[in-house]
């Protein structure tokens, strides 16, 4: 078959198999347009092949690539290396906690063919693994009209033109320093916004995030804030000075909630512990909480 539109899908991944196999299937699940070619591309940040057996039973269209370097930008990284080799067009991001829902890929093609847009996402829906607490503030989908410019970007469910990461085009890669840190997409994305791409909506292209109870935690939502905070100063401090880059990092903190009690209660200690983020930052530390996991 002449395919006209090819799209790899790259999967990053660590210790979560089963999370893995469902993203897997949703996506293999896909019906995918005709003259569209879909691939898929797993990197395990493992130095052992602990999932290289599942993605061999799941088909030719399931490449698995490895990456011992540990850290998300380093995975990152690998499968874009990988994507560009396979010479396709659009080169996407969907996290191993996610799955797509049917239609995801139609959507994407269909937003892809409309020719407006270098980056396309799309917005999630979350499960729970345990029912939240009471200060746990109703997550908000953020949906909105299909074809709106989309100011906020995460790497999962993201899709991009690959002239994103082509040594012809912009050649981005994610930051290496925030391997362990989180925010590596923020910046990535914040790079390319600043050099003029194209962001759209497409409010057809639904995920649903799996969290487990261990982040549901009122600990791992404060150390959210302040790892947040260190890494929004780090990102605004290669564009601004380190001393202008943490009032502007804490203005992008947590905006404060109508909800319950308790949950404007425990924002105000998110708000404490982004202070504190920011003040590190500004020193020039970033917290690691995914070193070693």
């Amino acid at each position: 078959m002449i395919f006209d539109l090819h799209i790899t899908l790259t999967i990053c991944t660590r210790h979560r198999p089963e999370l893995l196999e469902a993203c897997l299937r949703s996506l293999l699940r896909q019906k995918v347009p005709d003259r569209v070619r879909r691939d898929l591309i797993v990197c395990e940040n493992d130095d052992q092949p602990k999932a290289k057996a599942l993605c061999d039973s799941l088909g030719p269209r399931v490449i698995y690539v490895q990456e011992p370097e540990p850290g998300l930008s380093s995975a990152r990284n690998r499968a874009i290396e990988t994507a560009l080799d396979m010479d396709c067009d659009w080169i996407g991001f969907i996290d191993d906690d996610e799955q797509a829902e049917p239609g995801w890929v139609e959507a994407l093609t269909a937003e892809i063919r409309r020719d407006r847009a270098d980056v396309i996402t799309g917005p999630v829906t979350r499960a729970y693994e345990t029912s939240p607490s009471a200060w746990y503030s109703p997550f908000d989908e953020n949906r909105k009209p299909t074809g709106a410019v989309s100011k906020t970007i995460e790497a999962g469910k993201t899709v991009c033109r690959r002239h994103l990461f082509d040594a012809d085009g912009l050649a981005l890669r994610f930051d290496p320093r925030l391997r362990f840190v989180g925010g590596e997409d923020s910046d990535l994305f914040g790079r390319a916004r600043a050099a003029g791409v194209r962001f759209v909506w497409c409010d057809e292209m639904v995920a649903d995030e799996f969290w487990t109870a261990a982040r549901l935690t009122r600990m791992f939502h404060l150390r959210r804030a302040l790892r947040r905070a260190e890494s929004r100063v780090y990102i605004l401090s290669k564009r601004h000075s380190r001393l202008a880059a943490v009032p502007m990092s804490l203005a992008k903190s947590t905006i404060w909630s109508r909800e319950t009690a308790p949950c404007r209660i425990h924002q105000a200690w998110e708000k404490l512990f982004a202070g504190w983020g920011g003040l590190r930052g500004s020193l020039g530390f970033l917290s690691e909480p995914y070193r070693g996991r």
